[in-house]
């Protein structure tokens, strides 16, 4: 039995994980395969032996395909290389906040959310990770928003729409309440606004979408703000908020525990 796994193997080689990726496309001869790789011919060879040893690739007529086996490989490998460019953009980030704040199945697709860039809170602007949410709030009719900190700044930029819904936790709904700024309250409707202990920050728009997770050391410390405008980032931000949004609880629960009533 190989000692290393089919993914190990092939990702332990840069030509077998090319040879790998390319096929993923269709078949092609071995001919296609050493022009379009930048590679010796002796290298793509061997490595069409290897693979075709661990039953990862057939020759056919068409040329060399994939088996069943190969392209399960294949979609591991391009999930791979789309973690490594997440990565690469900016490492700091990944190296200094939390994604085990997001739901497991999300972490695992934190991959889709590229191109993006970061913002950070610096001199001379050191609100700056918070102003491009407000910006970005004021370019659409509604936005999907989850917030774990109070942020009065924000209050005048979240769109006035039906279709905006606000995930909080009750200690936002407690600043609310102690800032005696209940507007928030009763512009927006109770059906809009639900709780859950979220310790991360997310804006939805339909032209963006905007991330906030918490430091590794200290949670109080300014975070910097993720945005992309890629369409499967705006989607799986609003998969996100949808699936937290689903179990979460009615703001009107925790008001009637404080002896609050909202008019509606």
């Amino acid at each position: 039995m190989p000692n290393k796994s089919a993914h190990q193997f092939v990702g332990s080689s840069s030509v077998r994980t090319n040879v790998v990726s390319h096929l993923s496309a269709g078949p092609a001869p071995t001919e296609d395969l050493i022009d379009a790789l930048d590679v010796s011919e002796s290298a793509v060879y061997n490595a069409l032996s290897e693979l075709d040893e661990r039953g990862l690739v057939r020759e056919a007529s068409t040329g060399w395909g994939l088996t069943g086996h190969g392209q399960l490989v294949a979609q591991s490998v391009e999930r791979w290389q789309s973690v490594e460019q997440l990565v690469e953009t900016d490492p700091e980030y990944w190296e200094l906040y939390r994604i085990n704040t997001l739901p497991p199945a999300f972490q695992r697709r934190l991959h889709e959310i590229t191109p993006y860039e970061i913002v950070r809170g610096e001199r001379p602007k050191v609100n700056r990770n918070h102003e491009v949410i407000a910006e970005r709030m004021q370019t659409v009719d509604s936005c999907r928003l989850v917030s774990p900190i109070y942020l009065p700044e924000h209050d005048p930029f979240i769109p006035d729409s039906p279709e905006t819904r606000m995930l909080l936790t009750r200690g936002v709904i407690d600043g609310v309440l102690a800032n005696e700024d209940r507007d928030i309250l009763e512009v927006n409707p109770q059906s809009k606004i639900r709780l859950a202990p979220v310790e991360f920050g997310l804006n939805v728009g339909e032209s963006y979408m905007c991330l906030v997770l918490p430091n590794l050391e200290d949670r109080r410390k300014k975070a910097p703000t993720l945005v992309s405008e890629a369409n499967a980032a705006i989607q799986w931000g609003e998969a996100l908020f949808a699936s937290l949004w689903a179990d979460a609880e009615p703001v009107e629960s925790y008001l009637r525990e404080l002896g609050i009533t909202i008019p509606e």
